[in-house]
Formats: structure tokens, C-alpha cells, sequence
């Protein structure tokens, strides 16, 4: 419900069992494949979507908020290598701990969304895929606040996204 309402500020207005109805599965790495070519593929063209990582050996979960549909650049140093939104966001979320949780939005919108060659999906380097859809980082750049305490590069055990209708 928190994540939603982020998404679209009159959530409050339906009843929160609606809610599963306004999501829909569009990839799960573990059936569908870790890596950037199948997450740029089931995403084509697809906008509003959420984005779901549960690391691994850790209850962490984080992801991000794209209204725009995702597409990867065909070559290095375009103009156009960043999305511009004012409306994208990250997230974490500390299970049975929700005070803790963290919502990031977007501080620099025309570095919102980067789309660079060979980069999987990225949330400027905020939250950025690394290589085969299992490393994953998050560097403090262009969104309000970090979303973890860490800048390493992280393992995942899988990601979700979701599309909010």
C-alpha cells in the first residue's frame, strides 16, 4: 500500500484489497532470466513499471518506480543516454520494520532513467544492474537519498516487475 501510494497519490481513495489488481507480473528473473537482454525485451514499450529486488541472505528489499517505458541505447556517448522524469523514485523496504523503509525521489530529472550500452536497467547509478542480473549497485547521485548504507556491489536472489495499471 506505502509503495503504491507514491505511485499514484489517490490510492487512499480504493480499497486496499483493489490493490493486487492494479499490478501486473511482467517479468520474474527466476523463470524468466536474470540477465539485461530478457529484462529489455519483456519490457519493451511497457510504462509504469516497479521494479522488485530481494537481496540475497538479507530480508532487504528495494527496487524503483519507471513511468516511462524502458529501452536500451544501441551505442556509447548519445545526447539522449538519460531518461528525463520528475515522477520516478527508489526504495527500500525493511520487512517488520516499515519506519526504517526509505523512499528516494527523483532530485535531478534529466538524469532520472540512464540507458547507457550494455548497462542493464538503472535508476541514474542510484540502483543500476552490474552484470548477469544477479550484482546489482547503488552509488548516491541523483535521487533525494541513498537507499542502502553501502556502496558495494550486491548479490540478488531474484527481481520482479510489476506494472502498475
Amino acid at each position: 500500500m506505502e509503495l503504491i501510494s507514491h505511485i499514484d497519490p489517490l490510492i487512499n481513495d480504493i480499497d486496499i484489497f483493489l490493490i493486487p489488481d492494479k499490478l501486473r507480473l511482467v517479468l520474474r528473473a527466476s523463470d524468466d532470466g536474470f540477465d539485461k537482454k530478457t529484462f529489455y525485451k519483456k519490457l519493451k514499450n511497457i510504462e509504469r513499471t516497479v521494479l522488485i529486488l530481494q537481496l540475497k541472505d538479507s530480508h532487504e528489499i528495494i527496487g524503483g518506480y519507471n513511468p516511462l517505458a524502458w529501452r536500451e541505447l544501441k551505442g556509447f556517448g548519445s545526447v539522449d543516454s538519460c531518461y528525463e522524469t520528475c515522477n520516478s523514485f527508489i526504495f527500500s523496504l525493511k520487512r517488520g520494520n516499515l519506519e526504517n523503509s526509505v523512499f528516494s525521489k527523483v532530485k535531478c530529472p534529466k538524469r532520472a532513467i540512464y540507458r547507457e550500452k550494455g548497462l542493464g536497467p538503472a535508476f541514474s547509478i542510484d540502483l543500476f544492474m552490474v552484470k548477469g542480473g544477479k550484482t546489482w549497485g547503488c552509488y548516491k547521485s541523483d535521487y533525494e537519498c541513498p537507499i542502502r548504507s553501502s556502496d558495494e556491489y550486491f548479490q540478488i536472489e531474484n527481481y520482479e516487475v510489476f506494472q502498475y495499471l
